[in-house]
C-alpha cells in the first residue's frame, strides 16, 4: 500500500514538472526510460526479495544424478545494481537528483524533493 501511494506521488510530481514545461523535446525521452528503470527495479527488487540475494545451485555428476548444491551469488542483485546505476544517470541528466536540483538553484521550488532522494 505504501510504495503505491510513493509511486502515484511520483507521478503528480513529474506531471507537476511537465506543467511548468522545463522539460524539452529530449527530456520527454528520457523520462520513459526513468520509467521503464523504476518498472524494471521493481521488478528486480520483488526477485531479490523472494529468492534471496543467495541461491541454491545443483551439483550433478555426468548422468545428472544430484550430488549436492552450491551456494551462489543471485544474478538478479547484479542487474539491480545496474538498473539502479542507470536510473541515477537518467536523474541527472534530467536535473532530478537533489545534488542536481541543487546546482540547478531550483532548491527552494523543488516537487520531486520528496519523492526522489539520490
Amino acid at each position: 500500500m505504501k510504495e503505491k501511494s510513493k509511486d502515484s506521488e511520483a507521478s503528480k510530481q513529474i506531471a507537476e514538472i511537465l506543467k511548468r514545461k522545463t522539460l524539452s523535446g529530449g527530456d520527454i525521452a528520457l523520462l520513459d526510460m526513468v520509467a521503464d528503470d523504476l518498472k524494471r527495479i521493481k521488478a528486480l527488487k520483488k526477485e531479490v526479495w523472494q529468492h534471496g540475494v543467495i541461491l541454491k545451485e545443483p551439483i550433478t555428476d555426468k548422468q545428472g544424478n544430484l550430488l549436492g548444491h552450491k551456494m551462489v551469488s543471485n544474478p538478479a542483485v547484479e542487474l539491480l545494481h545496474r538498473a539502479e546505476t542507470q536510473l541515477r544517470t537518467n536523474l541527472r541528466e534530467l536535473s532530478m537528483t537533489s545534488k542536481e536540483r541543487r546546482r540547478s538553484s531550483q532548491k527552494n521550488d523543488d516537487p520531486l524533493g520528496d519523492v526522489i532522494d539520490l
